[in-house]
């Protein structure tokens, strides 16, 4: 997890700066690394947005989010993120605020208008507060508007890049940025084209949104050019540390007294041609306590949180069914019946082998829950378009994932979706595997309904720590709807094993010092997996592959409830015949 510090010091600065250096050129695509060739770390690429000329290279910044994961109702944090830039003078007790915002607007501060600014606060207490304290006008100056509320960006829910910047991101393969005060940042979680992606603080958020780019360093490079300071020549270099207020000179002073002064100590500060840094418009605790002393009250949460079962208009306007069932609507692209007990019995079923499984993929490590299963966008491309498509919607009606989890369908379809995941069959990224019978590269789902009319159960070889990241139900459902019957790995994030349980996929577990590549294996065999029907949990047990090996893995069946859960099926299975017994 990539992480931008809340500090000023150069050496946590530097951090970030040579980090994303580092990994320009690491040859290894995917996880720490981005496979650039020595002759593509410098490329740029000009950009025409809304008729200005603008260059995009390695690290640009196109996304900056200040997400609810950060600022769900703390006025702390919020607060300290609208002191840092554009906090109004008209807020009489915060003078650090005030001087701060002057000093940034008199720089003459923005933020690119190509680069994919928002604001999503966890609750609508903030935009109270924020809306009482006058400091929303300075905050929109930097395109940072309320675009809604709870997860957006850090889970995937950015929408599209300006179709300029997207375009420019393709042509030139550029390792494009976003930062975001969210808390996960996997590969291919915020937005399919931007492949470096940093979590920091909501102040350093707005900080490389100004900057345009994370290969900065703050100590020593400035934040942009100055234009507006008076007394001071256009075009000359600005950096933080310039207008970095004065705590004495504020201190006791009154709004009046304020903007007299200011000027003065800022001319006094910042002589003409006088470089600013970050650490110089840094916001100070006091200026934020005195914010919310005077503008963060008991009575907003009550007013907020008292209205919450009301819902909006079109909330309250939607018609629910008064039956006790559903009534599944086969017309509808959001919620489907789930396909999960089409089979099941009443009485419990045998176990038995997995026999001549084909592998459907060949991963590596750190493959994540957002690789196995996107909660992002829809890419026109995939499998899960075609599906809409074929329903009447045009792309801008896909929506995301996340927002259709409800049909099986379509989930389906984006299990494996992600275009970062890396499959060794195919050597590069994007959302593909190899057919093994026919040799066609095809989309994974395409490839897995094969194998499904076929009646060939299917394996993945996976390297370390799979299923890393959020827990998320659909990285085990939508496996199990591919086919898969087993995942053998090197190691497993512990709650997608529990998942993978639940759903009724057997993981398994090479033993250690051995993984694929150890035993020779090309992900291109035919596997049989012996499950005794007496199995226990953490049983050591045989795989078979074609090729005459026979290796030995554990079965990572951890718990005697495990082995339950797998005996009926999965979690959804156990339930079911439990309800039904009384």
């Amino acid at each position: 997890m990539n992480l931008l510090l809340a500090v000023t010091t150069s050496p946590a600065m530097d951090k970030e700066y040579t980090g994303f250096e580092s990994q320009r050129g690491v040859p290894r695509v995917g996880f720490k690394g981005f496979g650039l060739s020595s002759d593509k770390l410098e490329l740029s690429a000009p950009l025409v947005y809304e008729g200005q000329e603008y260059t995009l290279k390695h690290g640009s910044v196109v996304i900056a989010a200040i997400t609810s994961c950060t600022n769900t109702s703390n006025p702390s944090v919020m607060q300290y993120i609208y002191t840092t830039i554009y906090t109004t003078i008209y807020i009489y007790t915060t003078i650090y605020s005030c001087i701060l915002a002057q000093k940034a607007v008199e720089a003459g501060l923005s933020v690119a208008p190509y680069i994919k600014t928002s604001l999503s606060p966890g609750s609508g207490v903030v935009t109270y507060y924020l809306e009482e304290s006058g400091v929303i006008p300075y905050l929109q100056k930097l395109g940072f508007d309320v675009v809604g509320y709870g997860c957006m960006t850090c889970i995937g829910n950015s929408g599209p890049l300006p179709e300029p910047v997207a375009e420019v991101i393709e042509k030139y393969d550029l390792v494009c940025s976003g930062v975001l005060s969210g808390n996960r940042n996997f590969e291919g979680r915020i937005h399919p084209l931007t492949r470096a992606n940093y979590l920091a603080s909501p102040l350093l958020v707005i900080a490389y949104a100004i900057a345009g780019r994370v290969d900065i360093d703050f100590e020593k490079e400035p934040l942009g050019e100055l234009t507006l300071i008076r007394r001071n020549p256009a075009g000359k270099d600005v950096f933080l540390r310039d207008i970095w207020p004065l705590r004495d000179a504020v201190q006791d002073w009154s709004l009046g007294a304020y903007y007299c002064v200011t000027l003065c100590v800022y001319q006094a500060a910042t002589p003409a041609g006088k470089d600013v840094f970050l650490r110089d418009i840094w916001p100070l605790r006091d200026a934020v306590q005195e914010v919310e002393r005077k503008y963060v009250i008991p009575a907003m949460f009550k007013e907020v949180y008292s209205k919450i079962e009301c819902g909006s208009p079109s909330w309250r306007s939607l018609e629910s069914p008064e039956s006790s069932l559903y009534p599944w609507d086969d017309a509808s692209t959001y919620i489907q019946q789930p396909p999960f007990f089409k089979d099941m019995t009443k009485e419990l079923p045998s176990l038995k082998p997995i026999e001549n499984a084909h592998v459907l993929l060949n991963l590596g490590d750190s493959v994540t829950t957002d690789h196995i299963s996107p909660a992002g966008s829809i890419a026109r491309n995939s499998p899960a378009a075609r599906y809409l498509a074929k329903r009447g919607l045009t792309p801008r009606e896909f929506n995301s994932y996340g927002s259709r989890r409800g049909n099986d369908s379509v989930m389906a379809r984006g299990t494996f979706a992600n275009i970062r995941l890396v499959n060794k069959f195919i050597g590069k990224s994007g959302p593909k595997t190899i057919h093994i019978p026919s040799g066609q590269s095809l989309d994974v789902y395409d490839a897995a309904e094969r194998y499904i009319k076929d009646n060939i159960p299917l394996i993945a070889l996976v390297g370390k720590d799979y299923g890393s990241g959020s827990s998320r139900d659909w990285a085990a459902k939508g496996p199990l709807l591919l086919g898969i019957k087993a995942v053998i790995a090197e190691s497993f994030e512990r709650i997608h094993r529990s998942n993978l349980v639940g759903m009724g996929i057997v993981p398994l577990q090479y033993l250690p010092g051995q993984s694929a590549e150890s035993l020779g294996l090309t992900g291109k065999e035919r596997f049989t997996i012996d499950i005794p029907p007496d199995c226990r949990p953490l049983q050591e047990i045989q795989v078979h592959v074609d090729n005459g090996l026979t290796f030995p893995v554990i079965l990572r069946f951890d718990t005697e409830v495990d082995l339950t859960y797998y005996k009926h099926g999965g979690i959804l299975n156990y339930m079911v015949r439990r309800m039904l017994q009384g």
